[in-house]
């Protein structure tokens, strides 16, 4: 007889937190490089739900290759604002600078939108880095000026880790609202706009069939 084995609720547990422990992991931090030409823009949008804290790194690296000989004809600078989802007053803007760097915590749910433009006279590449949730603090020094174990620290970087979760399933779940609520004003719009075109065709039937008749009877036909 083949052994049984049998998942107990401990075990179901601690793998289930192993594997939200990874998702943040995996979808709490952006990097990539940028080509910008003079007086260009470019903008990242990430989704974020609220009371997540976002630090971000915007960094001037290198001409492209793409400019003859490679050397620069002025300072290297850019300009980095942050809007929120209403995109009514930036969140972070700054300007004038290789190596721009902020934080902030979000206050709103939605796409965060991250835009950086070239103040150069050429082409030049931005390297970016946003880090968010979890990744986006420092457990170290957080250990140093808490005096915090190694236990405890691996404890508080879980339990930032389903935070951070749990308010992503809070956001999915607005989210979800929103969107049956709107497709029920467009189920009912749909209904009352056939029930228009159905009052509309019935009654211009009436219409024409009675000038219709009206007209055969003038004729004498009827």
């Amino acid at each position: 007889m083949a052994p049984s084995f049998q998942c107990s609720p401990r075990w179901v547990l601690l793998v289930f937190l192993l594997l939200v422990c990874l998702g943040c992991i995996n979808t709490c931090a952006f990097e990539a490089s940028i080509d910008l030409g003079p007086a260009q823009r470019r903008c990242i949008g990430e989704q974020l739900s609220k009371h997540v804290l976002i630090v971000g790194e915007f960094r001037v690296s290198h001409p492209a290759a793409t400019v003859p000989g490679g050397a620069a004809t002025g300072p290297l600078l850019m300009h980095v604002h942050v809007t929120d989802p209403a995109n009514k007053t930036p969140v972070f803007q700054q300007s004038s600078r290789d190596r721009i760097k902020t934080g902030f915590t979000s206050t709103k749910p939605g796409v965060h939108m991250f835009c950086v433009k070239n103040l150069s006279q050429q082409q030049i590449t931005v390297d970016v880095q946003l880090l968010w949730g979890p990744a986006a603090r420092d457990y170290s020094q957080l250990a140093k000026a808490e005096h915090i174990d190694e236990v405890m620290l691996q404890l508080l970087q879980l339990q930032d880790k389903l935070k951070l979760y749990h308010n992503n399933i809070l956001f999915m779940r607005e989210r979800d609202e929103q969107m049956r609520q709107q497709n029920e004003q467009t189920a009912t719009q749909l209904i009352l706009f056939c029930g228009v075109n159905i009052f509309l065709l019935v009654a211009s039937s009436v219409i024409s069939g009675f000038f219709f008749k009206r007209f055969f009877r003038s004729k004498k036909i009827i």
